[in-house]
């Protein structure tokens, strides 16, 4: 009787325990995202927390997509979306990681997001679980 009330005890401890361990508070997110009605590459998408509690988080958009996989997700809650797509200047076709490119002194990369579109602080509320959010970012 006692190896049962003590196996019975050590279950329900260790349902508790895992209960406890796991982190369902989180949630993964993926979606598309255009320019223009385009889908968006060479971009960056980033999350962050409105009211400062989560940590922040992104991802790299590629051809038109974006995923934050569940693990280690984002912690639910309203974040504010930033997307950044910079364009890299070409330098007479040679790369510049090549030994015969020279390095200008200044880059100024253009973003091609509209500083309008990220000044508006589109926000989004992320909820435990998947979590698929699309952005259709106007040209300019």
């Amino acid at each position: 009787m006692q190896n049962k009330l003590w196996a019975l005890i050590l279950g329900v401890s260790a349902v508790i325990v895992a209960a406890g361990c796991s982190n369902n508070n989180r949630g993964g997110l993926s979606g598309a995202v255009t320019l223009g009605g385009q889908p968006l590459n060479n971009a960056s998408i980033q999350f962050v927390s409105e009211n400062g509690v989560g940590s922040p988080g992104g991802a790299a958009v590629v051809n038109g997509r974006y995923e934050v996989p569940n693990e280690p997700g984002l912690e639910a809650g309203t974040y504010i979306v930033n997307i950044h797509a910079f364009d890299v200047p070409d330098y007479n076709g040679k790369s510049l990681l090549s030994a015969d490119a020279s390095l200008p002194e200044q880059t100024n990369s253009k973003d091609r997001i509209p500083a309008s579109w990220n000044d508006a602080k589109n926000s989004i509320t992320i909820k435990p679980g998947k979590n698929v959010f699309d952005f259709d970012v106007p040209a300019e």
